[in-house]
């Protein structure tokens, strides 16, 4: 693979994962309130109401740190693969 098309999958992993986390960001707001402590026999009715809503959540949980994984890897190799004159960064960030 080369760095062109490395650095062009780093670079569109980046805004998906952001624009995942818009789409993921309302279905927190619609899930509602949680019970409190001292109502814990509101909690299976709640996990009721609201599964298709949480695993829709969790999905997307994965989704998002999946591109940024695949981000956080892309730009990683980038820094490595950069040139000697911009050591100080590279030596900062990777310690090598």
């Amino acid at each position: 693979m080369t760095d062109q098309r490395i650095g062009r999958i780093a670079g569109f992993c980046s805004p998906a994962s952001v624009a995942a986390f818009v789409v993921e960001f309302p279905f927190y707001l619609v899930r509602g309130s949680f019970p409190s402590m001292a109502e814990s026999y509101k909690l299976p009715g709640f996990a009721a109401r609201n599964a298709t809503n949480i695993m829709a959540c969790v999905f997307l949980d994965l989704i998002i740190l999946s591109f940024f994984m695949v981000f956080a890897a892309g730009f990683r190799h980038m820094i490595r693969r950069a040139d000697p004159q911009f050591g100080v960064a590279r030596n900062t960030l990777l310690r090598c």
